[in-house]
Protein backbone atom coordinates (compact mmCIF):
# COMPACT_ATOMS: atom_id res chain seq x y z
CA UNK A 1 0.00 0.00 0.00
CA UNK A 2 3.21 2.25 0.62
CA UNK A 3 4.35 1.59 -2.59
CA UNK A 4 0.73 3.01 -4.36
CA UNK A 5 0.69 6.03 -2.09
CA UNK A 6 4.49 6.45 -3.52
CA UNK A 7 3.73 6.04 -7.20
CA UNK A 8 0.42 7.49 -7.53
CA UNK A 9 1.53 10.74 -5.40
CA UNK A 10 -0.91 13.61 -7.48
CA UNK A 11 -3.54 11.24 -7.28
CA UNK A 12 -3.64 10.89 -3.52
CA UNK A 13 -2.90 14.75 -2.99
CA UNK A 14 -6.31 15.07 -5.34
CA UNK A 15 -8.00 13.04 -3.11
CA UNK A 16 -7.12 14.51 0.13
CA UNK A 17 -7.76 17.99 -1.29
CA UNK A 18 -11.10 17.22 -2.66
CA UNK A 19 -11.93 15.62 0.68
CA UNK A 20 -10.90 18.74 2.48
CA UNK A 21 -13.33 20.85 0.09
CA UNK A 22 -15.97 18.64 0.74
CA UNK A 23 -15.99 19.54 4.72
CA UNK A 24 -15.24 22.81 4.33
CA UNK A 25 -19.00 23.93 5.08
CA UNK A 26 -19.24 22.78 7.87
CA UNK A 27 -15.30 23.11 9.01
CA UNK A 28 -16.20 27.13 8.98
CA UNK A 29 -19.76 26.41 10.50
CA UNK A 30 -18.63 25.36 13.90
CA UNK A 31 -15.69 27.69 13.77
CA UNK A 32 -18.38 30.31 14.55
CA UNK A 33 -18.08 33.85 12.39
CA UNK A 34 -20.28 35.76 9.74
CA UNK A 35 -21.83 33.87 7.14
CA UNK A 36 -23.65 34.08 3.74
CA UNK A 37 -27.56 33.25 4.10
CA UNK A 38 -29.82 32.83 1.44
CA UNK A 39 -32.87 35.42 0.95
CA UNK A 40 -35.23 33.10 2.67
CA UNK A 41 -32.82 32.90 5.73
CA UNK A 42 -32.64 36.84 5.32
CA UNK A 43 -36.65 37.77 5.19
CA UNK A 44 -36.98 35.72 8.55
CA UNK A 45 -33.99 37.08 9.65
CA UNK A 46 -34.68 40.84 8.80
CA UNK A 47 -39.01 40.57 9.99
CA UNK A 48 -37.75 39.03 13.43
CA UNK A 49 -38.67 41.39 15.95
CA UNK A 50 -35.50 43.28 17.59
CA UNK A 51 -33.38 42.67 14.11
CA UNK A 52 -31.28 45.14 12.69
CA UNK A 53 -30.27 45.50 9.20
CA UNK A 54 -27.12 46.81 8.49
CA UNK A 55 -26.21 48.53 5.12
CA UNK A 56 -22.67 49.41 4.71
CA UNK A 57 -22.38 50.59 1.20
CA UNK A 58 -21.74 54.47 0.23
CA UNK A 59 -24.22 56.69 0.72
CA UNK A 60 -24.61 56.97 -3.28
CA UNK A 61 -25.14 53.53 -3.44
CA UNK A 62 -27.71 53.91 -0.66
CA UNK A 63 -29.62 56.46 -2.13
CA UNK A 64 -30.04 54.70 -4.96
CA UNK A 65 -32.13 51.69 -3.24
CA UNK A 66 -31.99 49.86 0.00
CA UNK A 67 -33.77 47.20 1.79
CA UNK A 68 -36.60 48.04 4.25
CA UNK A 69 -35.40 49.57 7.87
CA UNK A 70 -31.91 49.55 6.91
CA UNK A 71 -29.71 51.31 8.99
CA UNK A 72 -26.60 53.04 7.13
CA UNK A 73 -23.61 53.20 7.98
CA UNK A 74 -20.59 52.87 5.14
CA UNK A 75 -18.25 50.33 5.95
CA UNK A 76 -15.41 52.89 6.59
CA UNK A 77 -17.32 54.73 9.07
CA UNK A 78 -18.12 51.75 11.32
CA UNK A 79 -15.19 51.69 13.75
CA UNK A 80 -16.25 55.03 14.47
CA UNK A 81 -19.92 54.42 14.72
CA UNK A 82 -20.29 50.96 16.53
CA UNK A 83 -21.59 52.32 19.09
CA UNK A 84 -24.92 52.82 17.27
CA UNK A 85 -25.24 49.35 16.74
CA UNK A 86 -24.09 47.90 20.34
CA UNK A 87 -27.74 47.19 21.49
CA UNK A 88 -27.68 44.71 18.61
CA UNK A 89 -24.89 42.90 19.70
CA UNK A 90 -26.93 39.65 21.00
CA UNK A 91 -29.98 40.20 17.71
CA UNK A 92 -29.58 39.09 14.75
CA UNK A 93 -27.75 41.01 12.51
CA UNK A 94 -28.44 41.36 8.65
CA UNK A 95 -25.35 42.99 6.51
CA UNK A 96 -25.53 43.96 2.94
CA UNK A 97 -23.39 45.68 0.88
CA UNK A 98 -22.69 46.01 -3.18
CA UNK A 99 -20.43 42.78 -3.02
Amino acid sequence: MGEFLLNNLALVALFLASGALLIWPDISRFAGGAQSIGTLEATRLMNQAGSLVLDVREPAEFAAGHLPRARHIPLGELTRRIDEIAKFKDKPVVVTCRS
